[in-house]
């Protein structure tokens, strides 16, 4: 992880993911919460299902909020967890749209990389979300996008529930409703990011 790097096209220098995640262990966590929760609570208004803030934290994801189902049948709160980056779908997602990350997983923790995975990778970075079927757990489906602040990837939604009521075509539409509450959450955050001129 870089502490300063530029971005492609751009003659600016930014502040790089080991910086960032360091002020985000720092402090960060209570204000990123509190700017994403009515996000999140929209979110769980329009889906009926448990839906869930997280950050990457070093080599895991640490979830920063969440919200469970009103439904009887319903996944967990997994707020104050930390779960390892392989694996679950908001940790895919944060692999595939953090290079930095991506590269450090791969080059210090490949053993706990199942075979296929950078293909996977690849198809969530495509597709724009990443989907997690019975994979973490048997009986659970999830989906979860990122949200960005100045362009750039920061922390991620997810969703979570049973999969019998989430088939993989409910998964794609409640990635949709996810992408536009988080790209609505990301617009009071323009010109708030980290910059060095």
């Amino acid at each position: 992880m870089a502490a300063i790097r530029r971005r492609p096209g751009d003659m600016r220098y930014h502040l790089g993911d080991r910086i960032l995640n360091l002020a985000r262990v720092v402090g960060d966590d209570d204000v990123l919460r509190r700017r994403l929760r009515p996000a999140l609570e929209e979110m769980s208004a329009r889906t009926s299902e448990t839906v869930f803030l997280a950050v990457p934290s070093g080599d895991e994801v640490y979830f920063l909020d969440a919200i469970e189902s009103p439904r009887t049948l319903r996944a967990s709160s997994q707020r104050g967890e930390r779960l390892p980056m392989a694996g679950s779908a908001i940790g895919l997602l944060f692999l595939a749209f953090l290079p930095a990350l991506r590269r450090r997983m791969f080059e210090v923790h490949a053993h706990r990389i199942g075979p296929g995975i950078e293909a996977e990778i690849d198809a969530i970075a495509e597709r724009g979300h990443a989907l997690d079927r019975e994979n973490w757990s048997p009986g659970l489906n999830c989906v979860a996008v990122p949200w960005r602040d100045d362009g750039e990837v920061r922390a991620g939604f997810g969703l979570a529930g049973p999969s019998s009521r989430l088939t993989t075509k409910r998964l794609d539409e409640m990635a949709q409703i996810m992408r536009e509450l988080a790209s609505d959450a990301g617009r009071g955050s323009q010109g708030e990011g980290y910059c060095i001129s």
